[in-house]
């Protein structure tokens, strides 16, 4: 993405990435020029790209046409953000942003994503269904920004994200360790890996990452588990087998997300089972096969704060077609399709996996199941299986599972778990039914409760409980002058670490100081030094000076200021810098020539802060 040197967003029509507090809106935006007219033909045909890149997604027809090229490239940008799950906090536009009908603006939640995103809205415009070349063109592009949303947003990140902003808390990637995710800044902030915080203890994880010590934990814990035992060949898995039944599941002692997992429905299956579980060289459990239903359980804090059940791939005889009609015909549903292309259910895979566990049913492709006959058609009830649609079951667990559920995690001394439950009736209770739990993810994968079917505010429950108190802020103040800011930071700093007691850091363009240590941000711009101050989790507070030309040029970096204070000169760049300032809603103060007076003005905005009653 390029730079904005020369004061001018996208001069050759590239995205500009503008950080916190800029000339064009008070929050992080990606700002791209677009010229030219925009009329119901060419909505049209960006409506007809946009069917063929995502044709399981909600169009963009019913739409008011854009009055401008620009302004459908903002819409179809937005689109696209929303499509790919990045979620959209509200954009608080400069007057300049508003006086400028060429200028698309996007909020830059994800900035490695937002200039690509600008540019794929702006091919999709400008493109053709009945181009192949171009649609090729497009559609490469279009799998690319795809790709790279996925990997930045995988796992428990979305929902995190997703609440935070819902909640108006301040987030960010940490810059220095790119997995972690801050919520909430300097003293008042939090660090999350995945799910997991500084709540999750690293002999917990250990233990819960081993499948057969888990399961030798829980079962000592008086917990329902699979029966297990670690195989090394083939002649272990069928004694284990011989002695527990078939079917066995193998899996790997420390892989997740179904990677390494075998299924050994009869004794001649063992040896090839055994070589395919063992990814890694590493051991491998056998396991009793639990039936019924599997139902993934959310446990926090010895609280279930959601539960859902995985429906696996089915379809119904009617004493007519063979299976494999059914499930031709099951595959056609418009629901089902690739997940890329924004379909909620995926095809109904006849794979090894599923043709084995078919003939352990007695089953095969070409049988013809009688009328109202439901057949299973893979033993993996998962979505990309071509799994049904997600049915919630946090209300309806009998308190007997909810006790094994709590103690499971209990006994493993998390603090959070995602526990995988076989049950065949969730809301009767294990004793009388029958039921196990199959494994516990530490960790766990908060997205996996956001698939079609489940709309429990599951992220936001779980910020609820491991996000900063109050609203994560830490207080700032802003400076900005003409002249030398820096040294009125400084002081007016060290004035409020006496006032509180507390650790403030100055900051600007290319530096800082921790109260008396010289801080290295790692860029020579305001936004740098904002970045490294918000991720110090040893910061009560900061004071920030700049100039209104950096002001314009590099932005602040922090999204929420307590209080600006200007020294007002004649330069030309104060009537665009007053306007991005006014955008924050924060109060804006002639800065006072006497250094007491804006002490006094800065420990006022401050002082709530310290009283608790703000954040």
């Amino acid at each position: 993405m390029q730079d904005d040197s020369d004061g001018v967003a996208g001069r050759a029509g590239r995205p500009v990435l503008y950080p916190a507090i800029n000339r064009f809106a008070a929050e992080p935006v990606a700002a791209m020029r677009v010229a030219g007219v925009h009329g119901a033909a060419d909505w049209a045909a960006a409506t007809a790209v946009w069917r063929v890149l995502v044709p399981g997604a909600r169009g963009l027809e019913g739409e008011p046409v854009p009055p401008t090229r620009a302004a459908a490239v903002e819409r179809v940008a937005l689109a696209l953000a929303a499509f790919l799950g990045i979620p959209e906090p509200p954009l608080i536009r400069t007057a300049v942003a508003d006086a400028d009908p060429g200028l698309v603006l996007i909020p830059a939640v994800l900035p490695a994503q937002s200039g690509p995103i600008l540019e794929l809205a702006a091919a999709i415009v400008g493109a053709s269904a009945n181009d192949a070349d171009a649609l090729a063109a497009v559609r490469g592009r279009f799998q690319a920004v795809q790709r790279a949303a996925a990997l930045v947003l995988r796992g428990s990140r979305r929902p995190i994200i997703a609440a935070a902003v819902a909640r108006g808390l301040p987030w960010r990637f940490v810059s220095t360790v790119g997995d972690l995710i801050q919520v909430g800044e300097g003293r008042a902030g939090v660090r999350l890996s995945a799910s997991g915080s500084r709540r999750t203890g690293e002999i917990a994880v250990s233990i819960a990452s081993n499948k057969h010590l888990a399961n030798a934990v829980l079962q000592r814990a008086g917990v329902p588990v699979a029966r297990q035992r670690v195989v090394e060949t083939a002649d272990e898995v069928r004694r284990f087998g011989a002695e527990a039944g078939y079917p066995l599941v193998l899996k790997p002692v420390a892989m997740r997300r179904q990677e390494g997992v075998r299924f050994v429905y009869r004794p001649d299956q063992a040896a090839a089972a055994i070589d395919q579980a063992g990814i890694n060289r590493q051991l491998v459990v056998a396991e009793s096969y639990l039936p019924g239903p599997e139902h993934r359980v959310l446990v926090v804090d010895g609280e279930i704060l959601a539960a859902f059940e995985r429906s696996a791939p089915t379809v119904t005889g009617d004493g007519r077609r063979t299976i494999a009609d059914l499930v031709a015909a099951a595959n056609s549903d418009p629901l089902r399709g690739d997940w890329r292309a924004g379909f909620e259910l995926s095809p109904i895979v006849l794979d090894a996996v599923g043709l084995d566990f078919l003939a352990s049913r007695g089953w095969r492709p070409d049988s013809v199941p009688p009328e109202g006959a439901v057949v299973e058609c893979h033993p993996l009830p998962f979505v990309g299986y071509g799994g049904g649609r997600r049915v919630d079951s946090t209300d309806r667990i009998h308190p007997d599972n909810r006790a094994v559920a709590v103690r499971a995690l209990a006994a493993l001394e998390l603090d959070a778990g995602g526990i995988d439950f076989r049950c065949p009736d969730i809301s009767r209770s294990w004793r009388e039914v029958g039921a196990g739990i199959c494994e516990v993810n530490p960790r766990p994968d908060l997205g996996a409760h956001y698939l079609p079917g489940l709309d429990r505010d599951v992220g936001g429950l779980f910020l609820d409980r491991r996000g900063p108190a109050g609203g994560g802020h830490m207080p700032q103040v802003l400076l900005v002058g003409d002249g030398r800011p820096e040294r009125r930071a400084r002081r007016i700093a060290e004035a409020v670490r006496r006032a509180f007691g507390w650790r403030v850091a100055a900051g600007w363009p290319g530096g800082g100081d921790l109260g008396g240590l010289d801080c290295d941000p790692g860029g020579d711009t305001l936004p740098a030094v904002a970045s490294a101050f918000i991720e110090n989790p040893t910061l009560d507070a900061a004071v920030y000076a700049t100039t209104p030309r950096r002001l314009l040029a590099e932005g602040v970096g922090s999204g929420r200021l307590d209080l600006v204070l200007t020294d007002r000169g004649p330069g030309r760049d104060w009537p665009e810098a007053l306007a991005a300032l006014r955008a924050t809603a924060a109060p804006i103060a002639p800065l006072p020539a006497d250094d007491a007076v804006a002490v006094a003005r800065v420990i006022a905005a401050m002082a709530p802060y310290r009283a608790g009653g703000r954040g």
